[in-house]
């Protein structure tokens, strides 16, 4: 990579935009560290992050996490969040009912479901706005 890029230093001369933004994600690429924060896991899309699994057969993954909230029957998607920076799940649902309750208007009871889990018993027979 860094060959390629000297090259195209030397021959181009005014590179337009795109060039521009490419030949940075490369110098990103070539003076990153094993040990750097912030680092660059794919050319084509660099707000991809790695997200440590800790499970032994697939130790990391790289993208975004996301959060889905549906409907239980008929799996209307009711909210959706990109979570950067890899949060534990039992702090993401807060946020995730806010944003329900905003695209919605109504606000769901949550139940606890032993010390890890949280039901979310959303009003039944939900129908989006429009679709009635």
């Amino acid at each position: 990579m860094g060959c390629v890029k000297r090259d195209i230093e030397r021959k181009v001369e005014n590179p337009n935009k795109r060039l521009k933004s490419l030949l940075e994600i490369s110098e990103k690429i070539l003076t990153q560290e094993r040990n750097s924060k912030n680092k660059i896991y794919s050319v084509h899309a660099p707000e991809v992050e790695c997200i440590s699994k800790r499970k032994s057969h697939k130790r990391y993954e790289f993208g975004c996490k996301v959060s889905l909230v549906t409907t239980s029957k008929s799996n209307w998607i009711v909210g959706v969040q990109a979570l950067h920076g890899n949060p534990y799940d039992g702090h993401t649902l807060k946020d995730a009912i806010n944003q329900m309750e905003k695209i919605t208007g109504f606000r769901p009871e949550t139940r606890p479901i032993g010390s890890r889990f949280t039901l979310v018993l959303i009003r039944p027979n939900f129908q989006p706005p429009n679709s009635r």
